[in-house]
């Protein structure tokens, strides 16, 4: 792969990216000097007035890490199921800082509460 077919597969990457309806993605590849990962694709969007969200896919074989970044881009999730995620991710984050700073059971337990109704009606929704 010459670095036009390169840069017309990351645009195309993008592209995906957007038609799914998330914005700003910023999709680049990298050669690094690194007996480790020497190739990878990083991958960075946006869900719309939301989260930002990054990706690296790397590995040996550009051509490999370019071919689990458009998989990953094939099976995003849809915006809105996006956005959900992210806000119950919050409010498990906004559970452990409030056990961590001993907040009074008075806020945690509603909110563990409807944290346990929300992962219910997710599995329910999945099956």
């Amino acid at each position: 792969m010459d670095h036009i077919q390169l840069r017309n597969a990351l645009a195309d990457l993008e592209q995906a990216v957007i038609d799914r309806g998330f914005v700003s993605p910023d999709i680049y590849a990298s050669i690094n000097w690194s007996e480790f990962a020497p190739y990878r694709i990083t991958f960075n969007y946006q869900v719309p007035g939301g989260v930002w969200h990054y990706e690296n896919f790397q590995g040996d074989d550009l051509l490999t890490c370019l071919a689990e970044a458009q998989r990953y881009a094939e099976g995003l999730a849809r915006p809105e199921e996006a956005a959900r995620k992210d806000w119950i991710a919050s409010l498990g984050r906004l559970l452990d800082d409030g056990r961590r700073l001993d907040m009074p059971v008075e806020f945690i337990n509603p909110l563990e509460a409807a944290m346990r109704q929300l992962s219910e009606n997710i599995i329910e929704d999945q099956s």
